[in-house]
């Protein structure tokens, strides 16, 4: 499917193989095995009970996962189905890596009842009708059901998924039949803020009654509400009301149409091609690393004891000053940031509770459920959404977007003034300069945190990801510091970081929401439910900006972490541009540097 992306990964195998690092080796491994069978992630989301395991278990037809009356998905699930030919397994994946095989007892145990030090289980399965080659299911707890933990792992993992199923029940919808939200409302909410724009959604109403059609008015209202909580218009498929076929059986709901479509995407052109400018930029970086490591080592050799010692000692000064900024920069600005947060959420609070009084002194509704309604559905998180951002989140990108700068311009001074003193020594020596062994070594320095991070996480922005997206998750690493910036690498995970905090502002709103709620039945006269209801939505916000504060500083410190393991990975690949106890076979380290040079036209 990709062969000229492995023609090029095969190609460089000898300067893998050259190389003899584990790190690379195991990446390269990882590469090709990404490129031969490419994944993509279909992410089941939906309230508890709206039918997301028995539509998943309908896909395959087959009673897999468990179901029952009760709430019983506990656990994200992944779900792979492959051809017959392959085995049926059980596997446990724990928070520190761990894998575990497990027989079906344990797995079904662990679906209902997760340990806490479990991340996800997987379950393959053979399905020669239904085998997608690439295609992993992931079935997921209802929104009101998710603990902590899993909502931290979904927070991560949602911006990589390749498409999103997000099931509803017909009889329920988006919107109690009193008018009333339902955890969807708040759940589509902070989904918006997670997803990537190119992430295609499909709305699947579930339990419809035989005959219902796209037209039913409804199915009508629930994609209505879909539509102002997404800003976009989902695919929409409709799954009849099913009945078990047996007793002691479950119901196996099945539309061709989801199939149909997940095949199509599959094998769609702008999929496989932006799979291929992955896979080639993940190649090209391997590359350019090899080439890097193969110069600084052939250098070394040409080069005098006293040069290479200088240049080592050069190397750990640098990365030194470079760390320091953890300490300077990093610590105290998001010391300050954090510190800020509850002063900001309070400026919020004022005006949000400013914006929805006067939208309640001009309206016209004369029902106090009906305005209810409209509180919850538009008010509330509209106006929410839109302040929060204007005082909370926009101050938050423009500290952030100032860190990153002052950053980025430490960087570039240590780099390149560790580029001087390193040319000096290098170019002073005619062999070494006659190869212009100098401009194409230190253009890959700081470069090497990519790999790095590349191996750590899978190819994307989390440790779940599938490859379809990784072309917009190369992080600010792999920037190229000569002369440009890693700005565009820099912006990205920044904007990945706020729609973050926007999706923990957003699921705070169901707290405000809750409040109001509480109104809901009690017979109110007109002049009377309007300052009732006033008084219950300044409690709501007060109850949002509680809920906020400790998530958003939350939020933050892991931004932190993130930040600092970033500083660390730059400083660390400066000082080990050049290994100390190199070979000083500088025959053997030429003919390797001229056969890179004779491959650089693949990625030029």
């Amino acid at each position: 499917m990709f062969d000229d992306v492995l023609r090029k990964l095969e190609a460089i195998e000898p300067l893998i193989d050259a190389v003899n690092k584990e790190e690379i080796t195991a990446l390269s491994h990882f590469l090709y095995e990404r490129i031969v069978h490419p994944d993509s992630y279909v992410v089941f989301l939906g309230e508890t009970s709206s039918g997301k395991t028995s539509i998943i278990n309908g896909f395959v037809k087959q009673d897999i996962l468990p179901v029952k009356a009760i709430p019983t998905t506990a656990a994200i699930t992944e779900i792979d189905v492959v051809d017959s030919s392959q085995d049926e397994s059980y596997l446990a994946i724990f928070k520190d890596a761990r894998v575990k095989l497990l027989n079906k007892e344990e797995f079904l145990r662990l679906c209902e009842s997760p340990t806490p030090d479990l991340e996800r289980l997987r379950l393959t399965i053979p399905s020669d009708e239904n085998a997608l080659p690439g295609l992993k299911l992931f079935d997921t707890p209802g929104f009101d059901s998710i603990v902590q933990e899993h909502e931290e792992v979904l927070k991560e993992f949602i911006p990589n998924a390749d498409s999103i199923v997000y099931v509803v029940n017909y009889r329920t919808g988006i919107l109690r039949q009193s008018g009333i939200e339902d955890n969807d409302f708040v759940f589509l909410g902070m989904l918006k803020e997670l997803i990537r724009k190119d992430v295609e959604i499909i709305l699947l109403i579930n339990r419809c009654p035989q005959g219902t059609v796209i037209s039913d008015r409804r199915v009508k209202e629930i994609c209505g509400y879909a539509h102002d909580l997404l800003g976009t218009e989902p695919e929409v498929l409709l799954f009849e009301d099913v009945s078990p076929s047996g007793p002691n059986q479950h119901a196996l709901p099945f539309n061709e149409e989801l199939s149909v479509y997940l095949k199509r995407y599959l094998h769609s052109e702008s999929r496989l091609c932006h799979l291929e400018e992955a896979f080639d930029s993940y190649v090209k970086e391997l590359y350019l690393n090899c080439d890097k490591i193969l110069r600084a080592r052939y250098a070394s050799a040409l080069l005098s004891d006293e040069d290479n010692n200088a240049i080592i000692e050069a190397e750990k000064e640098h990365a030194a000053r470079i760390r320091e900024s953890i300490n300077t920069i990093i610590e105290p600005t998001f010391q300050d940031l954090i510190a800020t947060i509850p002063r900001k959420i309070d400026q919020a609070k004022a005006e949000i509770n400013k914006d929805i009084e006067r939208s309640l002194s001009e309206t016209d509704r004369g029902d106090m459920d009906e305005m209810i309604a409209f509180t919850n559905a538009h008010l509330l998180p509209f106006t929410i959404g839109a302040v929060s951002k204007n005082i909370v989140i926009d101050y938050i990108e423009v500290v952030l977007t100032d860190l990153n700068n002052r950053l980025e311009d430490l960087i570039q001074k240590e780099i390149l003034e560790f580029n001087n003193q390193v040319s000096v020594r290098l170019n002073s020596n005619l062999e070494v300069a006659s190869m212009n062994l100098a401009n194409k070594l230190l253009q890959e320095t700081g470069k090497n945190a990519l790999g790095k991070y590349f191996i750590q996480y899978g190819g994307m922005g989390g440790a779940n990801a599938g490859v379809a997206n990784a072309a917009s998750h190369l992080l600010k690493e792999a920037g190229d510091l000569f002369g440009k910036t890693f700005s565009r690498e820099t912006h990205n995970a920044l904007k990945h970081a706020l729609k973050k905090i926007g999706a923990t502002s957003m699921k705070a709103v169901g707290a405000a929401i809750a409040v109001v709620v509480e109104l809901v039945g009690v017979a109110y006269q007109y002049a009377v439910w309007k300052v009732k209801l006033a008084k219950k939505i300044r409690k709501g916000v007060d109850a949002w900006g509680e809920n906020t504060i400790p998530s958003v500083q939350k939020d933050l410190l892991k931004l932190k972490e993130a930040n600092i393991n970033t500083i660390w990975a730059v400083a660390s690949d400066i000082e080990t541009s050049f290994e100390e106890d190199v070979s000083h076979d500088a025959d053997l380290y030429e003919k390797q540097v001229r056969l890179s040079d004779s491959l650089g036209y693949l990625f030029n």
